[in-house]
């Protein structure tokens, strides 16, 4: 007796999985190769390669010492991503008005600390993960005791001095406007000059970015929690999206 093959019979619904399966790993083989090779050729060309990050006075953040040495959480921060890039850094100074002309004139290569909003993002790139919150605290001297926690008309009339460039004064302008109160802002370079302003009684509270300040004053009023970014400009693209994939793995 002859048998004969059908030639014209369809796969059964196993071999139909097992081909699925075997293109799936095929596919999945694929994307790991190429995450891969994406890895090692950011590695590669980061590597040695120096990135300038302005700084401003933002106590905690990235600070120098009488040594030149650099340290905070901001420096960690970039420390723990050069790890996996090999990058170098030069920290730039300058007030945050200076830091976005040097970032504009491609002098510098990021700055730190920054908030995002849409009129920032229109101009420049961050980050797609934040590097910490930022509060809007604002502090009188402790031997004042006629104004009391969230006691808005007591700011009627103050002086109120913050750093200038920095997005919390328009919190506290919409705040004030809000409830109908009338106070006069006085806007300085840095940080450390708006708590000496407070000290010396050349205003009468200062709107601040970081606690420290708490054994010193005594704090009145908070705002917002809002995440913070590494900023950089349009053309510079690439180097936070290596900065990005530096976080991811």
């Amino acid at each position: 007796m002859v048998y004969h093959q059908r030639t014209d019979q369809k796969p059964g619904n196993g071999q139909v999985g097992m081909r699925a399966a075997g293109a799936r790993w095929a596919a999945l083989f694929f994307c790991i190769l190429l995450l891969a090779h994406t890895s090692l050729a950011w590695a590669a060309a980061g590597g040695g390669k120096t990135v300038r990050v302005g700084y401003y006075d933002i106590s905690g953040f990235i600070e120098k010492d009488e040594s030149g040495n650099f340290s905070g959480y901001g420096v960690d921060y970039l420390n723990r991503i050069a790890e996996k890039t090999g990058w170098n850094y030069e920290y730039v100074y300058g007030t945050l008005p200076e830091l976005f002309q040097m970032l504009d004139a491609g002098e510098i290569d990021l700055i730190g600390r920054i908030q995002s909003d849409s009129e920032l993002r229109k101009q420049y790139v961050h980050t797609g993960y934040y590097n910490g919150l930022e509060y809007s605290l604002l502090y009188v001297n402790a031997g004042r005791e006629d104004v009391y926690y969230d006691d808005y008309s007591a700011i009627q009339g103050m002086r109120i001095g913050t750093v200038e460039g920095w997005e919390a004064q328009d919190i506290l302008k919409d705040t004030v406007r809000e409830k109908g109160i009338a106070c006069t802002m006085l806007l300085y370079q840095i940080e450390k000059e708006t708590a000496e302003a407070l000290r010396s009684g050349e205003i009468d509270a200062a709107l601040l970015a970081t606690e420290n300040y708490e054994e010193e004053f005594r704090l009145v009023g908070r705002w917002s929690a809002d995440p913070v970014f590494f900023v950089s400009s349009q053309a510079n693209r690439e180097l936070v999206d290596q900065m990005d994939w530096a976080v991811m793995h």
